[in-house]
């Protein structure tokens, strides 16, 4: 991986690990955040890989939907889980008190899980 795509994929891990340890305390708005942000950054590492940069979240998930979903690459599933992701970020850290459940915030971890085992399944292939 180029050393830009390494580092986005380190800080995605850090993410992800923050995620669980926020979710254990019952901080599920946060979790869920860190959770996203995991996803979001290996989505942004993958598509480094490929020479695609975007200004905006929306233009991140919509490029790993162009690049990875569309051709079959990977499966829909996961794009879903990175929306879903979003959308829970937008609800704790702008809905309020309380915003994300705990089984929310525990199903999109279990989705973010998955996600890095597909992400990181695809990559080696490509290689």
């Amino acid at each position: 991986m180029k050393p830009d795509s390494t580092s986005l994929a380190l800080k995605a891990d850090e993410c992800l690990q923050v995620a669980r340890e926020l979710f254990a305390g019952g901080h599920y708005d946060f979790s869920a955040g860190r959770a996203y942000y995991a996803m979001f950054y290996l989505s942004e590492a993958t598509l480094l890989e490929r020479g695609k940069t975007f200004s905006s979240h929306h233009g991140v998930l919509a490029g790993f939907f162009h690049e990875f979903v569309e051709p079959e690459l990977i499966d829909r599933s996961h794009h879903q889980s990175l929306v879903r992701g979003f959308e829970l970020r937008q609800a704790g850290d702008y809905g309020g008190f309380a915003s994300v459940s705990k089984e929310q915030c525990e199903d999109l971890l279990e989705r973010a899980a998955r996600f890095f085992g597909a992400v990181r399944l695809m990559l080696e292939q490509s290689q």
